[in-house]
């Protein structure tokens, strides 16, 4: 468990959003499906309101898995793309 009382918060707190996205994420080029976790659905408005700005967030946890990096890229390339949140 990580502990956030020392002086690396924000660092630890980067940490952990990285590694919850990571794990929750799933991209499936074969269905052209994003799945995100339901909490950034449900707190949409703190991520800009809208799904675009959702998936600008989840990006930037996700951009250090060049696999995950590149599924992104081509199913949001492709106009039957689809989100769902689990």
């Amino acid at each position: 468990m990580l502990s956030f009382e020392d002086e690396k918060v924000d660092e630890r707190l980067e940490e952990a959003c990285t590694a919850y996205v990571s794990e929750k994420v799933n991209v499936d080029t074969m269905t052209n499906e994003i799945t995100m976790p339901k909490i950034l659905h449900t707190y949409a408005t703190d991520f800009g309101g809208n799904e675009e700005s959702i998936i600008r967030f989840a990006w930037k946890y996700l951009q250090e898995d060049m696999k995950v990096e590149q599924a992104v890229k081509e199913v949001c390339s492709k106009k039957s793309m689809m989100i769902k949140y689990e």
